[in-house]
C-alpha cells in the first residue's frame, strides 16, 4: 500500500515509512546540538575575546586620540608661547631700539647742553672778569664802558631840553643840598616851574621839602626809586613827583634807593640787564610831557660816584660845583674835573661844567655876596686847576655872590626851604639864579 494523506492507513504507511528518517534526523539534530553548542561555546567565547580586544582597541584608540590631543595641545600651548616669545623678542627689540634712540637723542641734548653751559660759564667768567677790570681803577673808570642801550634820540632830545642842572662834588660837607633847595626856590619865585630831584639817599634836600610841605619831620619816602626799575612804569609822574609850591615840584630820596642802586649796579656790571642803566634817568626827564610842564630841573647829586650820580651825570645839560672855598677845595675840584673829562666824552658829550660856586664862606665885611682876600685865594687855585684840566680859560668860579656862612640861614632850615621862610636869605640865592640864568637860560628867558 502506498503511502498517501487521502486515509488513515496510508497515513500510517507515510509514518513508518518515515520513521527511519526521523530517527536518523534526530540522531543528527541531537548531534547538531552538542556540535552547534560547542560552536555557540566557541563563537561566544571569540565574540567575548572580540569584544575585550574591540574594548581595548577602542582604549588605546580612545587614550591615543587623547595623547594626539594632548600633544595636539601641547603643541598649540607651545606655538603660543612661541608666538608670545616672539612678540615679547619683537617688542623688546623695539624698545631696545627706542631706547638706544633715547639714549643717543638723550646724548646729543646733553652734549648740546654741556656745550650751552659751557658757554654760559664762558660768558659769565667774562663777565665776571670785565666786572672786576671796570672797578680796578677810578670810580669813572667804572662807569665810563662803552655806551650801550639807551633811549632813541638822547643827544638831539638833550640838546634840545630845557636846562637841566647837577649840582655836584665828590666831597660831602659842602652845603650842597642846602644850596639846591633855596636855589629852586628863588628860580620858582622867579616864575618858574621847577622841578627838583633828590640823588643822594640820605635824603638831606627832601627831608627840607617835606618839612616845608606838610611840617613832618618823619623820613621821607624813596619815589626816585620808581625812576630807576628795568620799565619805567607809564605813570611814574603821579607816583613819583610831590608838590612843594604851586611851581615847585621835588622827587624825593631815602636810604631804600641805596639797596636799588646797589642791585642795578652789580647786574649792569654782570651785563645782567638790557638798558644801559646810566640814561634811566634821562629816559624819564626827556619824556615830552616833563619838557613841557617845567622850565628848568635842579639835580642834588650825592657825594659819592654812584648810580645815582652818574644818572645825574647823563641827564643834565650843565653841572655846577659847589665848595668850600678852602685849601682843600682845590684838590677836591681837581680829581672831580679829572674825572668829569674822562666821563664826558663817552656818556654825554652835551654836558657843560658851567660854574664852581663858593659854599659856607666866611662873610666879606666890605661886600656880603664876595669872598674875603683869603678864600679868594683858594677860589683862584681851584678854578686854574679846573680850566687847565677843561682846557678852557673861561671863568668859572662865580665870584658874586657866594653862599656865606649864616646863622640865620642855618636856623632856617629848622622849618624846611629858609628861602621861603626867612626873607633875609633870599638876596643871596636870587643873585645866584641870575648868574645860573646868564649860562644856562630857560625857555622863557630865551623868548
Amino acid at each position: 500500500m502506498d503511502c498517501g494523506f487521502d486515509s488513515p492507513e496510508k497515513i500510517a504507511k507515510c509514518i513508518e515509512i518515515a520513521r527511519p528518517w526521523f530517527d536518523i534526523a534526530s540522531g543528527l539534530a541531537n548531534l547538531a546540538s552538542v556540535v552547534g553548542l560547542s560552536i555557540t561555546t566557541a563563537l561566544v567565547w571569540m565574540l567575548s575575546r572580540l569584544r575585550k580586544d574591540l574594548n581595548k582597541w577602542q582604549a588605546e584608540v580612545a587614550h591615543e586620540k587623547e595623547l594626539r590631543g594632548y600633544a595636539e595641545q601641547t603643541t598649540k600651548e607651545a606655538q603660543h608661547r612661541a608666538e608670545l616669545s616672539e612678540s615679547a623678542a619683537t617688542r623688546d627689540r623695539d624698545s631696545l631700539g627706542k631706547l638706544k634712540a633715547t639714549i643717543d637723542a638723550s646724548e646729543d641734548e646733553l652734549r648740546k647742553k654741556v656745550v650751552s653751559v659751557q658757554t654760559e660759564l664762558d660768558e659769565t667768567n667774562g663777565r665776571i672778569t670785565a666786572a672786576l677790570t671796570m672797578t680796578d681803577g677810578p670810580a669813572a673808570r667804572f662807569w665810563s664802558r662803552p655806551v650801550g642801550l639807551r633811549l632813541v634820540g638822547y643827544e638831539s632830545l638833550l640838546a634840545a631840553s630845557i636846562p637841566i642842572l647837577l649840582f655836584g662834588n665828590l666831597k660831602g660837607g659842602v652845603g650842597k643840598s642846602t644850596l639846591v633847595t633855596n636855589l629852586a626856590a628863588a628860580f620858582a619865585n622867579r616864575g618858574e616851574r621847577i622841578l627838583t630831584i633828590d640823588l643822594d639817599y640820605q635824603g638831606s634836600h627832601s627831608s627840607l621839602a617835606q618839612i616845608q610841605n606838610d611840617a613832618s619831620d618823619q623820613a621821607p619816602d624813596s619815589r626816585i626809586d620808581f625812576l630807576f626799575q628795568d620799565e619805567l612804569d607809564p605813570n611814574w609822574q603821579k607816583l613819583a613827583i610831590r608838590p612843594i609850591t604851586s611851581t615847585l615840584d621835588y622827587i624825593s630820596a631815602f636810604y631804600d634807593f641805596e639797596k636799588i642802586e646797589r642791585s642795578v649796579e652789580y647786574r649792569w656790571a654782570l651785563a645782567a640787564v638790557k638798558d644801559d642803566v646810566r640814561y634811566r634817568l634821562a629816559r624819564a626827564l626827556l619824556e615830552p610831557e616833563i619838557q613841557e610842564k617845567y622850565d628848568r630841573i635842579l639835580i642834588d647829586a650825592p657825594p659819592r660816584f654812584t648810580l645815582g650820580f652818574v644818572n645825574g651825570f647823563c641827564a643834565a645839560t650843565h653841572l655846577y660845583v659847589p665848595t668850600v672855598v678852602d685849601g682843600l677845595s682845590a684838590a677836591a675840584v681837581e680829581s672831580f674835573a679829572r674825572q668829569f673829562i674822562e666821563l664826558k666824552p663817552i656818556v654825554n658829550p652835551q654836558i657843560s661844567w658851567s660854574g664852581i660856586i663858593g659854599t659856607m664862606t666866611f662873610a666879606n665885611p666890605n661886600e656880603p655876596l664876595t669872598l674875603t682876600k683869603t678864600a679868594e685865594a683858594a677860589a683862584i687855585e681851584a678854578e686854574h686847576i679846573a680850566q687847565r684840566r677843561l682846557k678852557t680859560k673861561e671863568p668859572l668860579f662865580i665870584r658874586k655872590p657866594v653862599i656865606k656862612r649864616d646863622s640865620v640861614l642855618a636856623r632856617a632850615t629848622e622849618k624846611g626851604i629858609a628861602y621861603l621862610n626867612e626873607s633875609s636869605v633870599r638876596p643871596m640865592f636870587d643873585e645866584l639864579a641870575i648868574a645860573i640864568e646868564s649860562k644856562a637860560p630857560s625857555r622863557k628867558t630865551r623868548a
